[in-house]
């Protein structure tokens, strides 16, 4: 009787998908150190990130806003690497909203995904990230 309720109770969590989700671990990572590593191996920091959720902190350089969205530019320039100068994040709804939070100047932390190498349309070399939230 054992063996049958738990060969029973196996086969409800495989067709439930019951079964103990793994948890989805962010990378925490500096914009600095970000664009770093974009910069020195540009395709391994891209296949790195893929299809992950990285939580980035640094300093606010530039905000700009539209309707619906806000872009927050995180100061990720290094002397070493000027090539890339900052991490682009599009916050979207809800999180576009606060602007105290991302003032020029303030610290910030943002969860987001898939960060790639993008140029702007000014010309501007960034590390675009997607899906940004607070």
């Amino acid at each position: 009787m054992k063996i049958k309720l738990a060969a029973l109770f196996f086969c409800c969590c495989l067709t439930l998908n019951c079964a103990p989700k793994e948890e989805v671990k962010k990378i925490s990572i500096s914009a600095v150190d970000l664009v770093k590593e974009f910069v020195t191996d540009e395709k391994a920091a891209t296949e790195k990130y893929k299809e992950k959720t990285i939580k980035v902190t640094g300093v606010v350089s530039r905000v700009a806003d539209a309707p619906g969205s806000r872009s927050v530019w995180i100061r990720g320039f290094d002397k070493k690497n000027p090539d890339i100068i900052y991490v682009q994040c599009i916050l979207l709804g809800a999180d576009a909203i606060d602007r105290y939070t991302y003032g020029v100047g303030n610290e910030v932390t943002l969860n987001g995904s898939n960060p790639e190498r993008s140029k702007n349309l000014d010309g501007t070399h960034v590390v675009a990230v997607t899906r940004c939230r607070s």
